[in-house]
């Protein structure tokens, strides 16, 4: 049976005492908050509380001490947890985690123990942030991941249930917007014939902006190419997203491309002339010029992957598309396919002409 706490007093007052798993521990204030040297009354409440949290194995010495008590709040243990985070997670999800915490999370429920969070004050902790749903739920995943680590390493017993994001705060996806064609060459003809390729080639490609500032010579291989590295959030070289590097056809309007696109010296295939260096993230300025004066209000990738993502399922098995499109998720195509519109219409138009072919044969039989 396992040591309970016991009360005893010395020249400063009253204090606990109690030795668990082989160590002796002293304790003079409520949950390291409020002394009670002085206080019977609270002095015999801990004791009570600390006796059932062991009979109940949920007890932990650091909830008790002062100097510990900080270490095991939200604010205290996220910034070591933010600081100790597991390598493989990229920098750009830890940049969004240290903005969650910093904005949202702490300024509601820094002070709390992690271990008396419960689904209550999550819930309070929801309905205060004030982002999107889409937003509100990237916060909760923060403090949820943070809380599933603290658990895994037994600092607290279980992870608390998580609200819904029902209501006022469910994820409604927005419909897909992209262009045909057309309207792709129309914003292509506002661009400067210098920076055309770039454009281009993400139009070919439904590839991401990154990834075409990122693609290098090396990248081409005969008779596909790889998207192997991308630029980050610092412009930073890394890696792409996925396990596994998956080839991209080389259709002719990429060798096309690639035979017109002025050579340089170095590695990267697309570079700005303005610079002579790789394109920065600002290369969006240079598209947004031309979509405005096109008269065609889309982003760069609406225009680029989600025009080419709606284009290819047109003729193509969505598993197809999600490939060329290298989900991590091959669910992450079914989005795609719920806006697309053309299947639909041909079943429209084959049910109206049989309708009209009814009507027609009904008007000449009453004639």
């Amino acid at each position: 049976m396992a040591d309970h706490a016991k009360l005893r007093e010395d020249k400063g007052g009253l204090f606990i005492y109690l030795r668990w798993q082989g160590q002796r521990h002293y304790f003079t204030s409520y949950l390291g908050q409020v002394s009670f040297r002085d206080n019977l009354r609270l002095a015999q409440r801990s004791v009570d509380v600390i006796n059932s949290e062991i009979d109940k194995k949920i007890f932990r010495p650091e909830r008790w001490k002062r100097r510990a008590k900080k270490l095991f709040t939200v604010k205290g243990y996220s910034e070591n947890w933010l600081d100790t985070i597991e390598p493989g997670i990229s920098r750009a999800t830890i940049y969004d985690y240290r903005n969650s915490f910093k904005n949202h999370i702490n300024p509601i429920i820094g002070p709390e123990y992690i271990e008396d969070l419960n689904k209550q004050k999550l819930t309070l902790l929801l309905n205060s942030i004030n982002r999107e749903p889409k937003g509100k739920k990237n916060v909760m995943s923060a403090l949820h991941r943070m809380l599933q680590d603290a658990f895994e390493s037994g600092h607290i017993p279980l992870v608390p249930i998580f609200p819904k994001m029902t209501g006022k705060n469910e994820i409604i996806k927005p419909g897909i917007k992209w262009l045909e064609a057309p309207e792709q060459f129309k914003i292509l003809e506002h661009i400067a014939r210098r920076h055309r390729p770039i454009f281009t080639f993400i139009l070919l490609t439904g590839c991401r902006p990154s990834e075409a500032r990122a693609f290098r010579r090396q990248d081409i291989q005969g008779d596909h190419i790889l998207f192997a590295v991308t630029f980050g959030r610092n412009e930073e070289l890394k890696e792409v997203k996925g396990k596994k590097v998956l080839p991209f056809p080389m259709t002719e309007g990429l060798k096309e491309l690639f035979s017109s696109t002025p050579k340089n010296l170095s590695p990267f295939v697309f570079i700005n002339p303005e610079t002579s260096r790789p394109y920065t993230r600002n290369f969006n300025r240079i598209f947004n010029r031309a979509s405005k004066k096109a008269g065609i209000n889309v982003a760069l990738n609406e225009f680029g992957r989600k025009s080419f993502a709606m284009q290819m399922l047109r003729g193509m098995d969505k598993g197809i598309v999600s490939h060329l499109l290298r989900h991590q998720d091959p669910r992450m195509i079914d989005h795609y396919a719920e806006y697309q519109v053309n299947p639909l219409k041909s079943v429209v138009d084959k049910v109206q002409s049989v309708k009209s072919f009814d009507a027609i044969c009904t008007s000449l039989d009453k004639k």
